[in-house]
This record gives structure tokens, sequence and C-alpha cells, in this order.
């Protein structure tokens, strides 16, 4: 190699280095269409209550068992197939089913017979094609089930004869976001983030009570993004929240107020976030439109992964849409084009005896081994 090479490969990883922050030492495992993926965008993950994941993508549900895929699409004509296959979301809830959110409603899958039954909106509910695009579900501390869509919010009291009713019915008609994209639940406060702004609602008697946060420029301490994206509670019962570019914010419920991370001054790989997740060491996974990043608790610390190239065990592609924790722990990635990754949390430690090691054999080939 001459010399104006070396210097070229020098400043490429300099330039590698000042993006990430830290160096990449996690090696992903992928999955793709090469490994009979249904299609490479991985939009939404769950795991079921057996062990399978499951993958939603574009074109199709995949069932993964470790070693093949099953894919569900819909079948015109069939009742009992999938609704539709571009999937939104999926949700595996207390009692274990899968719910999937899609393009053309909500289903749920029954294991019994490996089929779908379509929920449906409660009756005498006005929907158009935008209430049927299910974006986000969420289960939460009662059992009941939420469903963010294109138009409004719906919930489902009772899963045992599921219907989607519109949250409108239980405000006095004062909930008016539309385009919802995710929900979670802290103390009791159901939270819900759109593309125009952020609510809590506040439950009593059975009906809710709606506290809107909107956008605000001036102050460093407001929230500066409408599109909320993802939110996420650390062991510290701080929430996280996730703008479509703005950046990250952490809110402090005493005070009312956001502390902004972003790009700029804290070497998130982006401030197009996507989705948020914590994992159970406490460190919280950033998925973003240009990389996915990695905060440690406390510290703050950020750590950066990237597609490289020229390293197969990197990220297979930067733009995340999905994040999912197993019952391992194992940390899995969606991405758009890349299909899906896995960072495995469970490693076999080993030690090396070798010529070259502290303790060192005479020989590197060794034949047998017994115990005395």
């Amino acid at each position: 190699m001459n010399f104006p090479n070396r210097i070229l490969l020098v400043v490429q990883a300099l330039l590698l280095n000042s993006v990430q922050g830290v160096c990449q030492p996690v090696n992903f495992s992928h999955l793709d269409v090469s490994d009979r993926l249904s299609q490479n965008s991985v939009i939404a993950i769950t795991q079921d209550a057996k062990g399978f994941m499951w993958f939603g993508t574009r074109q199709g549900l995949n069932k993964y068992d470790s070693r093949k895929f099953t894919i569900y699409k819909n079948t015109p004509g069939n009742r009992s197939s999938i609704s539709n296959n571009y999937i939104f979301c999926l949700l595996t809830d207390r009692n274990g089913q899968v719910w999937a959110g899609t393009q053309n409603g909500l289903n749920r899958y029954h294991f019994e017979t490996d089929q779908f039954d379509l929920i449906p909106f409660e009756k005498d509910v006005t929907i158009s094609n935008r209430d049927k695009e299910i974006i986000c579900l969420f289960e939460d501390s009662r059992g009941r089930i939420w469903a963010g869509t294109r138009n409004t919010l719906y919930l489902i009291s009772d899963v045992r004869q599921p219907e989607l009713a519109p949250v409108s019915r239980f405000t006095g008609n004062a909930f008016r976001l539309t385009n919802i994209n995710c929900v979670y639940e802290e103390a009791g406060v159901i939270w819900v983030g759109s593309d125009h702004g952020l609510v809590q609602l506040h439950e009593q008697n059975g009906k809710f009570t709606i506290r809107e946060i909107f956008h605000q420029e001036a102050g460093e301490t407001r929230l500066v993004d409408n599109q909320v994206k993802s939110i996420v509670k650390d062991k510290s019962n701080q929430l996280w929240i996730g703008t479509a570019h703005r950046g990250l914010h952490l809110y402090d419920p005493v005070t009312g107020t956001f502390r902004r991370y972003q790009n700029v001054n804290s070497r998130i790989a982006s401030d197009h976030i996507r989705k948020l997740l914590l994992d159970k060491e406490g460190n919280l996974w950033i998925g973003t439109q240009e990389g996915l990043s990695k905060m440690q608790p406390g510290t703050e610390q950020i750590t950066t992964f990237v597609n490289d190239p020229w390293n197969e065990a990197s990220l297979s592609q930067n733009s995340v849409h999905s994040l999912y924790m197993d019952k391992t722990g194992s940390i899995w990635v969606g991405t758009f084009f890349g299909g899906v990754n896995c960072f495995y949390s469970l490693h076999t430690p080993f030690t090396v005896f070798s010529t070259r090691s502290s303790k060192q054999l005479n020989n590197n080939v060794v034949s047998s081994i017994v115990q005395d």
C-alpha cells in the first residue's frame, strides 16, 4: 500500500469516529431476503409466548423459529388470512396473543388454527380508509389494547370480545389528534404521541380528561417538535421522547419541562428518531434515520452503530424503523432496506491458551485434554 492510500485510510477512520463518537464494539447478525425473509423493510418486531420471532414488513408477516420463516400474506376471498400485507405494528399481549396492525385493519393471530381474525370497529362508528391503517399498538396495565391510526386513537376495552372504540367516546369528543405514532403509560396516565403534538389522558370513572403539550420554539426546556414518534421510561422513572426532526427529549414530570439531546450536542446518530428502547441494563437504544445509538444510564455516553461496507458484522443498513428486546435480552433492529439485525446478549467467554498467552503452551496443536 502506498503512502497516499495510507493517509486516506487514516482520514476515513478519523471521520468515522468523529461521527460515531465511539467505535463499534458490537457484532450484529443479519436476516434478509436471502434467508427467505419476505421483504427487507422490517417495520415491526415482536416475540410470542412460544419464543418465535415475528417480523412485519411491507410485503407480509414473517414468523421465525431460528431456522426458517413462515410467511403470512393476504389471500383474496379468505377471511382467515391476514387482512393486508403491509404490517405497521405488532404486539404480543399478556395472554400471549399476537396482534398485527396493517394497512387495512387490526388482526389477531390464533395459534390453534394458524389463522387470523379481523377486529371489527364498534357499531355505529363511521370509519374511513385512514381509520383502517393501524400505525401503533400498546397494551396498558389493565390489559386494554390501544390502537393508533392515521385518523384517530381507538381502544379495545375487552380482548375477549374485541371491538375498536374511538377514544373520543370517552373524552366527550375532545380528542382531536390524528396520525397517532405511539402510546405509552406512566403512573396510570396514558401518553399519546402524534404528528401534531403530545397528549396526556387522565382517567377517572371510565372517562378521560386531556392535557395537550404542543411544540414551542421559545426556550430550551420545551417540546420543540410536534411529531412524536416514540416514548419510553427509564429506570429512574424519567420519560424519553423521540421526535421525527428535532432529536431526543427528556421529560421532567416535576417541572413539566424538557431537556433536549440532538446530534450536534450529544452525538446521537441523527435527529430523525423513529424508535426508542430500554434494555435490561438500563441502556437507551435510539433508532434513527441514519443509524442506531445507545446511551448509557448515568453517564449519558453515546455509542453509535452504522453500516460499514467493509465489516460484515456491522449494522446492515442505517435507516432503523423498529427495535425489540427478546426474552433473553437480545436486541433486534429492523431496517428499511437491510432486513433485521440482532445483537445477541448471551455470549460464552473463552480463555485462550497458546504459545503467545501469559500461561504459554509449548505448541499450539492440542490433540487431547484430560482432567487430573
